[in-house]
This record gives structure tokens, C-alpha cells and sequence, in this order.
């Protein structure tokens, strides 16, 4: 009977050890190490559409298609941190706004009238408010 009490206790202290890892490693990380969060111009918030394709943004997020993301500004504190989902990190250059996915791909963003231009890898698209 004893066997089973310590072997019972025992599953259950590396569940909850289990449970603790995967609660830290999250976006609750970047608040906790002070990451500082971007805030974006007042000319680029607001919803813009192309089609059926769509842009939310607001002064510290960037939403396409429902996929919502935090942006954080990228220095050199912010500059190795890992692939998250839900992270972006972004930066002002000039009159437009560079936005990377940490250690992957990255696009911009600039104003030309009262349109969005979204750029990335020689690709261009026009949005217009939504």
C-alpha cells in the first residue's frame, strides 16, 4: 500500500511541476522580463482592408485575419529572444514601421495618403480603412 501512496505522489509532483513550466513559458515572460512594449503612431491604428483581407491595429497590438499579436520594440535587449506565437516586435524607421516575427520574417508598413502600405519581399498591397 505504500508503494502505491509514494508512487501516486510522485505522479502527481511532476504534473504540477509539468503544469508550473508551461504557465511561465508564455507571453507572461515578456511582461516579466520588462520587454518594452511598442506603441504605435495614431496615423497607422484603426481597421484597413484589402478584400476580404483585414488589419486591426491598436496602440500596442496587430491583428490580421483574427490572429492578435503584442508588439514589443526591438533593441538590442529584444533582438535574440525566441519564436513565440502571438509576439511581434517592431520598430520605427523613418516614416514607416518595420514589424519582424522574432527569428523569422518581417514586413512594413507606411503611409501614402489615406492609404496602409503593407510591403514585404518585393511584395506590395494598398489597404484602405475598413
Amino acid at each position: 500500500m505504500k508503494k502505491v501512496t509514494k508512487f501516486v505522489v510522485a505522479v502527481l509532483i511532476m504534473v504540477s511541476a509539468v503544469g508550473v513550466v508551461s504557465a511561465v513559458s508564455g507571453d507572461a515572460v515578456y511582461a516579466k522580463a520588462h520587454y518594452p512594449s511598442f506603441t504605435m503612431p495614431k496615423k497607422y491604428r484603426g481597421t484597413w482592408k484589402n478584400g476580404k483581407d483585414r488589419i486591426k491595429i491598436t496602440k500596442n497590438t496587430y491583428q490580421t485575419n483574427g490572429h492578435k499579436s503584442k508588439l514589443y520594440l526591438l533593441n538590442s535587449k529584444t533582438n535574440g529572444i525566441a519564436f513565440k506565437s502571438h509576439v511581434l516586435l517592431a520598430y520605427k524607421h523613418g516614416k514607416e514601421i518595420i514589424i519582424v516575427i522574432p527569428q523569422s520574417d518581417g514586413w512594413g508598413i507606411s503611409r501614402k495618403g489615406k492609404n496602409l502600405i503593407w510591403y514585404s519581399m518585393g511584395t506590395t498591397v494598398k489597404y484602405h480603412r475598413g
